[in-house]
Formats: structure tokens, sequence, C-alpha cells
């Protein structure tokens, strides 16, 4: 037998002639329990909420970019057309990287592809991101072709 069990098993045996009262109290550990699980759950929330607020800021800082960017290619070029032109190759080229990782991510989780999951999202985002520049490009050719032909199309 170990030490300490024989120790542990002589002291519990031993007749005391002191008297212990339990002074446990089953309120203050509710009280307690309570205060944790409350400061538990305002961190939670805390963190959810600046969480949030940095994915608005990131938002809002990458339109704001987007807009301002177009506005000087706008402004250098000396024409609103290429401003113009600019912010829908920008939005979609940025519509397209979110899809094609979005799209590429969806597969990864019904076709169980033996990659990782920053691979699968690069992978996706790069080809949405070439797919995005392709379809911009493609209406911006179109896009003044339509011009033209819709008042003739309105007219009769």
């Amino acid at each position: 037998m170990p030490l300490g069990f024989l120790i542990t098993a002589l002291l519990f045996l031993s007749e005391s002639s002191e008297v212990v009262e339990d002074d446990f109290s089953p309120v203050i550990a509710v009280v307690f329990f309570t205060i944790v699980i409350g400061i538990l759950l305002l961190m939670i929330g805390v963190g959810f909420a600046l969480g949030f607020l940095i994915a608005a800021s990131t938002a809002a800082m990458l339109a704001f970019g987007i807009l301002t960017s177009s506005t000087v290619v706008g402004f250098l070029a000396k024409k609103p057309s290429a401003g113009a032109k600019a912010l829908i190759l920008q939005l979609a080229a940025l519509g397209g990287a979110l899809a094609g990782s979005g799209l590429a991510f969806g597969m990864d989780l019904l076709l169980q592809f033996d990659a990782t999951n920053p691979v699968v999202l690069s992978a996706g985002a790069i080809a949405g991101l070439l797919g995005g520049i392709i379809l911009a490009l493609i209406f911006n050719r179109l896009w003044p072709k339509l011009l033209t032909i819709w008042p003739n199309l309105t007219t009769r």
C-alpha cells in the first residue's frame, strides 16, 4: 500500500475532539457562478460587437478606396467614362473573387476535395478574379454599343 493512502486512512479513522463545521453556503456559490457567467457573456458580446465593427469599417474603407480610385482615374483621364470603366472593372474583380472563393468553398464541402481550406479559397478567388475581370472587360466593350443601339430601340 502506498504511504499516502495509509496516512490518509489514519487521519480519517482517528477520532478528533474538534468538530468542524461546514460553512459552505450554496447561495454564495450560485451568486458567484452567476456573476462569472454574466461576465463571460458580456465579454462574448463585446467580442462580437468589436468583430462586427472591424468588419464594417473594413468594408467601408474598401468601398471608399474603390470609389476614390475610380474618381481619380476619371479626373486624370479627363473623361467620366474612364472612371466608370475603372469602377466596373474593380467591382467585377472584387465580386468575382468573392464569388469564386465562396463557390470553391461550397464545392469543397460538397465534393470533399483533398485540399486545405486556404488552397481551395485561394484557387477559387483567383479563378473568380480572372472571371470577373474578363466579364468587366466584355461589359466595357459592349456598353458603348448598347448605348448607341438603345435610342433606336426606344423610338420604334
